[in-house]
C-alpha cells in the first residue's frame, strides 16, 4: 500500500514538473527566443521598454485602456517617433531604413504587422493558400459576429456573401438614405441649446446608430423590438435598447485586454470560462436571440438584412451574422469620421469655402433628392469632397488596421520569417503619418 502511494506521489510530481516545464517553455523561454531573433533583422520593429516577459505588452496595454486610449497606442506612437527620428537624420550617420513589420507578442503569441508601403503590397499579394482570414480572439469585432464572412475562409460561400453585401449597398441603394440622414442630424442639432456643453463624438455616434440600423435591419427596428437584458459586471440584469447593448457589448470585448490571462492565453482563458468571456457570450446570445425574432415576424423587405437574402440567397444565420459585423464595424468609425471631418473644416476654414463652393458650382445642395440619378453623378464629380474625405482618413483615421490573417504555411515578409500559426495584419495609420511620404 506503502509503495502504491509513493509510486503516486511520484507520479504526481513528473506531471506536474512536465507542465511546469511546458508552461515555462511556452511563456517565457519560446517568446523570448522569437524575440531575439526578430531582433536580427533591421527592418522589424519593435516596442521600445514595454515587453514584459510571460505578460508581453499586457501592462502597458493595460495603461492605455485605463487612460482611455486605443490599446496598442504606445507601438503607434513609437511608430511615429521612429518615422520623426528617422526623416530628421536623412543624409546623416545615423539615419535607418524604414522599417516594415512590427512584432506584437501577448503570452504565446505573436502579432506580426506589416507597417511599410512596401509590406502591405507584399502581403497584399501572398496567396489566400498561404495567409487567409481567421477568427481571432483578439479582436472584438469578430467576437461580437463570430461567424460574419469577413473572417471565414476564402470559398465560394465567402464570395457570394461578399458580393451580396458590395451589391446590396452599393451606391443608388444606400444615396436614397442621405435625406434620412440629414433628418436625423438637424433631429440632433435641433436638441442643442445655445451655451450647452457636448460630446460631438457621442453626438454623432447616437445619430449613425440610427441610420446604419435603419439601413440594414429597417426603420421598424426603434419601435417595435423588445429590450435587451443585458448582464452587467456585478451580475444585475439591466434592460437596454439594441443599440445600446451593442454598443456596450463591443467596447466590454474590448475589456477583455484587461485581463492579464486572456492576453496569455485567450484558449486557456476560454477553457477557464473567466467571468468576462462568460458574460460576453451570454450578452452577445441574448442579444442575437432578440434580434432573431423580432427579424422573423416584423423585418423590412427593404432593408439590407433582407436583400442579401431574397436577391442573393443568404441563408437567414448568415445574412443576420454579417449586418451585425457591419453594424458593429460602422457605428464608432462613421462618428469618428464625421467628427473629425467637421473638426478639420472648422480648423481650415479656406478648406470649407472651397469645399462649399465646388458643391454649390454643382448643385448640390441639403434639398437636393439625392435619390436622382443627376444629384448623383454630381456628387460623384465632386473630386474635391472625395479628397477631403481621403485626406481627413490620412490625418485622423477611424479603423488603424486590418482585419486578423493566419499564417496557413511559413512565408516570409520582406525577407521576414513568418511562422506558420502567427496571426498577420497591416496597418494604416503608420503609413498615414510616415514622415517619409508625408
Amino acid at each position: 500500500m506503502v509503495q502504491i502511494i509513493w509510486k503516486l506521489l511520484v507520479l504526481i510530481l513528473y506531471v506536474t514538473l512536465a507542465f511546469v516545464s511546458w508552461l515555462l517553455w511556452r511563456f517565457y523561454i519560446k517568446p523570448v527566443i522569437v524575440r531575439s531573433r526578430y531582433r536580427k533583422h533591421k527592418n522589424v520593429f519593435m516596442g521600445k521598454g514595454f515587453y514584459t516577459p510571460i505578460l508581453g505588452d499586457f501592462l502597458q496595454v493595460k495603461k492605455n485602456l485605463e487612460n482611455d486610449e486605443y490599446l496598442f497606442n504606445h507601438l503607434i506612437q513609437d511608430g511615429i517617433n521612429s518615422s520623426k527620428a528617422r526623416f530628421q537624420n536623412r543624409g546623416t550617420d545615423k539615419y535607418e531604413n524604414e522599417k516594415d513589420i512590427q512584432l506584437i507578442q501577448f503570452g504565446d503569441s505573436l502579432r506580426i504587422s506589416a507597417i511599410s508601403t512596401k509590406a502591405v503590397d507584399e502581403l497584399n499579394k501572398i496567396p489566400t493558400t498561404i495567409c487567409d482570414r481567421t477568427q481571432s480572439e483578439f479582436h472584438a469585432l469578430e467576437r461580437a459576429a463570430p461567424k460574419s464572412f469577413t473572417i471565414v475562409r476564402t470559398n465560394q460561400n465567402w464570395k457570394k456573401r461578399r458580393e451580396a453585401f458590395v451589391r446590396s449597398m452599393k451606391l443608388n441603394y444606400v444615396s436614397k438614405n442621405i435625406p434620412m440622414v440629414m433628418k436625423a442630424l438637424e433631429d440632433k442639432v435641433a436638441t442643442w441649446k445655445e451655451g450647452q456643453e457636448i460630446n460631438f463624438s457621442d453626438e454623432m455616434k447616437e445619430v449613425t446608430f440610427k441610420v446604419i440600423l435603419t439601413i440594414l435591419f429597417g426603420a421598424n427596428l426603434f419601435d417595435k423590438i423588445e429590450k435587451v437584458g443585458y448582464e452587467q459586471e456585478d451580475g444585475t440584469i439591466v434592460q437596454k435598447s439594441i443599440p445600446n447593448a451593442l454598443n456596450d457589448l463591443f467596447h466590454d470585448h474590448n475589456s477583455m485586454f484587461n485581463h492579464w490571462l486572456f492576453l496569455a492565453s485567450p484558449s486557456i482563458a476560454e477553457f477557464l470560462n473567466i467571468p468576462i468571456m462568460r458574460r460576453n457570450k451570454t450578452n452577445r446570445d441574448e442579444i442575437y436571440r432578440v434580434l432573431r425574432n423580432f427579424l422573423k415576424k416584423d423585418a423590412d423587405k427593404d432593408s439590407v438584412y433582407q436583400r442579401v437574402m431574397t436577391e442573393h440567397g443568404l441563408t437567414e444565420e448568415e445574412a443576420l451574422q454579417d449586418t451585425v459585423f457591419f453594424l458593429s464595424a460602422g457605428l464608432d468609425t462613421t462618428a469618428s469620421g464625421i467628427t473629425s471631418t467637421i473638426y478639420l473644416l472648422k480648423k481650415y476654414p479656406e478648406t470649407y469655402q472651397k469645399l462649399r463652393k465646388e458643391l454649390e458650382e454643382a448643385g448640390v445642395t441639403k434639398d437636393s433628392d439625392f435619390s436622382d440619378p443627376e444629384v448623383q453623378e454630381a456628387v460623384s464629380n465632386c473630386s474635391y469632397l472625395y479628397y477631403v474625405f481621403k485626406e481627413m482618413t490620412r490625418i485622423d483615421t477611424p479603423v488603424t488596421g486590418s482585419l486578423l490573417r493566419v499564417a496557413l504555411k511559413d512565408f516570409k515578409l520582406c525577407e521576414v520569417p513568418i511562422p506558420k500559426g502567427a496571426l498577420v495584419t497591416f496597418s494604416f495609420l503608420h503609413n498615414h503619418v510616415n514622415y517619409e511620404h508625408w
